[in-house]
């Protein structure tokens, strides 16, 4: 394993060709935010569980990325919640990052924290 900074995140690096990294966020409106960004040149697909949680609430939820630097696209494939779901998800290319937007249920102060498996490009 070895450790490198990319832009501001931290990635742990195995012998399996994959990182692991996280990132956290804070939203307190209904407005669609980017909670998570990665560099597009960097990884062509990802795996991420979020968990989002207002202090009242929790949320968990798995989503399937992938891009082809131009386009990005995302499948939702599990979700938890203790009570509703706490935010919709979507993903995009913005300039030269892929970034994954949360649009929370309400203003409350929400905390998301996304876990990642991410693909590096082919080589």
């Amino acid at each position: 394993e070895s450790l490198r900074l990319v832009g501001s995140e931290m990635c742990i690096r195995d012998s399996g060709g994959g990182g692991l990294t996280e990132q956290t966020a804070t939203t307190t409106s209904t407005t669609e935010t980017a909670i998570a960004t990665y560099v597009a040149a960097d990884y062509t697909a990802m795996e991420l569980t979020i968990v989002a949680d207002d202090d009242t609430d929790r949320t968990i939820t798995k989503l399937l990325v992938v891009h082809n630097g131009t386009t990005a696209s995302a499948t939702q494939y599990g979700e938890v919640n203790t009570n509703t779901a706490l935010a919709t998800y979507d993903v995009d290319i913005s300039g030269s990052n892929v970034r994954l937007l949360a649009t929370p249920a309400s203003a409350t102060s929400t905390d998301f924290t996304t876990k990642e498996n991410l693909f590096e490009p082919l080589t």
